[in-house]
């Protein structure tokens, strides 16, 4: 598309390089960038990447995408108000960036800010084009898609988030569930099966296994996550709330037998056990990463009708974690 518009294919190749060379003055904040990076991409650990890109902008006060990736892992957490603030820094210092990572910045500003998903995949789709190898674009259109119903378009961009990202548990979770929002929970077991063999693991992949063990009814499957969870900031509080709803929609909790099942996304429960992820909100309260969900459409800021659909956040792949909507699914943002 961009050599129609009349760009040259020079032009075109310049650009062709990970938007993992981020745009900073300062050594030292880059290498605290890129640990961030990585503790947040092929470990999925949002809550132990924030230090990290927190250094690097105490470093480089100018650093966009520090601030960018910084947002996104606040989002992937819940802490949405943070993330705002730091995803419009970010958006804020985008003139001073690359043109890959002027991208990001819009994209994730458009997607997660404010609400304009029209503008968010234009900008994922052109991303794309300019950087074919990273597994963001696709990763976070699967997430646009998904929250819009568009599941068959959804699973495209999960298949090749999974094709770009075969290193990646978080990747496979994305794959997962679109799956289950397609209701083929064979293809969800089967995607959750070839990530094991690879040996991949991830919060996310534990979250989908938890779903699956709910859908089977299979009570000691639930357990068996809830249990790999405990004590691990961040990700516990996740099955904890899995836990309640799922107790809360077999009629043992307050909600009764026709409240909500298990997803991606709810407010946290079990507030009591004391929130170990250490995120605080900026009144001081604590923070999870559990929003409830529900199954009425939404209307987003271009004024289109959709329904939600429960996730993580949509990530934004190698060079940045699913934040939408109800249904099984969960995509991470990157």
């Amino acid at each position: 598309m961009r050599n129609q518009l009349g760009e040259s294919l020079n032009s075109v190749q310049k650009f062709d390089t990970s938007v993992e060379q981020a745009t900073t003055p300062s050594l030292e904040a880059l290498q605290a960038y890129s640990l961030g990076q990585r503790t947040m991409v092929v470990k999925d650990d949002f809550a132990a990447a924030i230090p990290f890109f927190q250094r690097a902008i105490t470093i480089d006060p100018n650093f966009a995408m520090a601030y960018g990736l910084l947002g996104t892992s606040y989002s992937n957490l819940g802490e949405t108000s943070l993330a705002a603030e730091n995803t419009t820094k970010a958006y804020e210092l985008r003139e001073r960036v690359s043109a890959g990572e002027k991208l990001y910045l819009e994209s994730h500003y458009y997607n997660n800010v404010i609400g304009d998903l029209e503008k968010a995949r234009q900008a994922y789709e052109l991303w794309a084009q300019m950087h074919p190898r990273d597994n963001g674009p696709p990763n976070n259109l699967a997430g646009i898609y998904g929250t819009l119903g568009q599941y068959d378009r959804a699973l495209v961009e999960a298949r090749e988030t999974v094709r770009l990202a075969p290193y990646s548990g978080g990747a496979y979770a994305t794959l997962v569930g679109v799956y289950l929002l397609l209701n083929r929970q064979e293809g969800a077991r089967a995607t959750v099966e070839e990530a094991q063999a690879k040996k991949l693991d991830s919060p996310y992949l534990r979250f989908s296994l938890y779903q699956l063990a709910f859908l089977r009814n299979d009570t000691a499957g639930m357990a068996q996550q809830a249990a790999w969870a405990a004590g691990k900031p961040g990700v516990e509080d996740v099955l904890l709330g899995g836990q309640a709803n799922t107790a809360a929609y077999s009629g043992r909790g307050r909600g009764g037998p026709n409240s909500f099942a298990p997803c991606g996304g709810f407010r946290r429960a079990g507030a009591g056990k004391g929130d170990r992820s250490g995120l605080r909100s900026r009144s001081g309260a604590a923070r999870s990463p559990l929003r409830q969900c529900s199954r009425s459409p939404a209307t987003s800021r271009d004024g289109a009708r959709h329904s939600k659909w429960s996730g993580c956040a949509v990530w934004g792949g190698a060079s940045t974690g699913l934040d939408r909507g109800c249904g099984a699914g969960t995509v991470i943002g990157r």
